[in-house]
């Protein structure tokens, strides 16, 4: 018998498996992350910038096949999304409709916050805040795919190694936000708030010319394609 889908869900956050929904219950009016602004730390944050398919996004270990994919007696069946997002994602001795609420959670956490701020949503994707926020809104609420498309390219806080020219903004910055673009051998091309762009209305803006080695950003919480 498998276990019971709450106990199964605390027991793979415990382990690593899966992460903890953090900011899940906050109120819809919330920024995204947003109280992580002046100091995020994106050390689960992709390396690369864009969208985080989520920690958990991909289960290490046996997992159920497709087979086996049922939905609990007596509450129906998986439409063919549900069952397409739970493909391969479901750990053996878990539920089913336990993981298929995780998929449900970071839906309903980005339709709430859109209605209000959706640079917010934007942020909170680059940022990875959002876990299994791809395959999510792949499957279960593509209506939000536009904002998935908005942060793919987008970098969070940390160091990012070549990336990408082009023009940026935040979404959620604190007034620490500070950044360096750097070349080869160490030479600094842009940096910032300053000679890299300047604040307006809340936001920084900043340029990364092409053949940049490294960006560094610090406070920022998150840059998107400006």
């Amino acid at each position: 018998m498998r276990n019971h889908p709450l106990a199964a869900i605390a027991a793979l956050i415990a382990l690593g498996v899966l992460p903890a929904l953090s900011g899940c219950s906050s109120s819809s009016g919330d920024r995204a992350g947003g109280d992580r602004a002046a100091g995020h730390s994106s050390a689960s944050s992709p390396a690369s910038g864009g969208p985080s398919a989520g920690a958990g996004a991909s289960s290490p270990g046996p997992v159920l096949p497709d087979s086996e994919i049922e939905a609990p007696k007596g509450s129906g069946k998986f439409t063919k999304k549900e069952k397409e997002y739970l493909s391969g994602r479901v750990p053996e001795r878990m539920e089913p409709a336990a993981v298929l609420d995780l998929g449900k959670e970071a839906c309903q956490r980005i339709d709430r916050t859109a209605r209000h701020d959706k640079d917010a949503v934007i942020g909170a994707l680059v940022a990875g805040e959002i876990p299994d926020a791809e395959p999510a809104v792949t499957h279960l609420c593509p209506e939000h795919e536009p904002l998935l498309e908005a942060a793919k390219g987008g970098y969070p806080d940390g160091q990012h190694p070549k990336p990408a020219a082009g023009r940026y903004r935040t979404v959620s910055a604190g007034p620490a936000c500070a950044w360096t673009v750097t070349g080869s051998g160490g030479k600094v091309l842009a940096s910032g708030p300053g000679t890299g762009g300047a604040r307006k209305d809340g936001t920084y803006t900043m340029t990364v010319p092409s053949g940049a080695a490294r960006l560094v950003s610090s406070g920022c919480y998150a840059w998107v394609r400006a």
